[in-house]
């Protein structure tokens, strides 16, 4: 070969390589430039779901922290002996609404909602507007399959950018998640006063800094990982394959089917580890080491497998509407920013 056309050759693949790393460096500037203000959107859009959906997550965690309290009664010395059997004040999700409101007033429904609304603030905000860059640091840093515009990133990539955005969010924002559960399941509201400031005040003078606020950080966490592992990847693959393989286009149709679909794939697959965190956070006598373990063997002998999905139609009735609003509302805020969609 001569070496007229070798140099040709070596000018050619040296000019892609540059226009490679110049997309590259292109892209990282606008995600860099960008996630702050994602983390803003994505924290606006589910303080608004919460704030629909609060009263459903009451009925939740007042259902799944039913049977830890029945099992408490029913294994007292007292009720062995008298051969009583403890009243179920829950019986699924309607009568536990109907009784919520019968017993404490529409009051009982909003319970924990300053703590919730900054939770979802901050929690979401950063799950959500971090799962673009994670995705990206995954695919150029670790795996190296940054894809041309024609190719659909990888599911793997996606369910790992989702449990990481989902864990880190999570992890700092666990103080927020514990004070809101303890509100909700305060029936009588005399333990917390219905108030946020002179709850977290009580648990800090109660159970310190680390061992109150940060109880229950592991399943919190882990649940977390597989809730937006769940979540965000089921709604970024689902409109991939719409849009790759149906007339379907970009646009409101589009945003509601896979909201619909990420809302049920999340509530199931987060369900268990839901109850546990439920659990592990009202109830002080579950610290110290191996928590999740003692969660888990603790449901499990009291009620089985299903168990573990105690509360699911309210996780679902919670997260199914809250998954529609929180995606919908974020692409509509992503798009008037001039962000690109999901």
């Amino acid at each position: 070969m001569s070496t007229s056309n070798v140099a040709p050759q070596h000018h050619s693949d040296a000019h892609l390589a540059h226009l490679h790393a110049v997309g590259v460096a292109q892209r990282h500037a606008e995600l860099q430039q960008s996630v702050g203000l994602k983390i803003l959107l994505g924290g606006i859009a589910n303080t608004l779901s919460a704030a629909a959906t609060n009263p459903i997550d009451v009925v939740k965690v007042r259902l799944q922290l039913q049977a830890l309290e029945l099992t408490a009664v029913t294994s007292s010395a007292a009720a062995a002996a008298a051969g009583t059997v403890a009243p179920t004040r829950y019986l699924g999700f309607g009568h536990g609404l109907k009784t919520i409101v019968q017993e404490e007033g529409w009051y009982g429904l909003t319970k924990g909602w300053q703590a919730s609304l900054l939770r979802e603030f901050m929690y979401s905000g950063i799950r959500f507007g971090m799962y673009d860059q994670v995705k990206q640091f995954y695919e150029d840093k670790v795996f190296h399959t940054s894809p041309a515009e024609h190719r659909r990133t990888p599911l793997y990539i996606k369910l790992l950018s989702g449990a990481t955005s989902g864990g880190i969010g999570s992890a700092l924002v666990n103080p927020m998640d514990l004070v809101k559960v303890r509100m909700q399941a305060d029936r009588t509201g005399t333990r917390y006063l219905n108030s946020f400031t002179f709850a977290c005040r009580k648990i800090y003078q109660e159970e310190g800094l680390v061992q109150g606020f940060y109880r229950g950080v592991a399943p919190t966490t882990f649940r977390a990982m597989v809730l937006t592992a769940a979540q965000l990847p089921s709604y970024d693959h689902m409109k991939e394959t719409l849009l790759h393989h149906t007339p379907l286009q970009e646009g409101v149709a589009v945003h509601m089917i896979c909201s619909m679909f990420a809302g049920l794939t999340a509530a199931t697959a987060s369900s268990p580890l839901d109850v546990m965190k439920t659990q592990i956070m009202n109830e002080t006598k579950l610290g110290g080491r191996n928590v999740m373990g003692r969660a888990f063997m603790r449901v499990l002998r009291t009620e089985g497998i299903p168990g573990f999905f105690k509360g699911w139609l309210a996780n679902w009735f919670r997260l199914g509407p809250h998954t529609i609003i929180s995606l919908m509302a974020y692409e509509e805020l992503r798009a008037a920013m001039g962000i690109n969609p999901v």
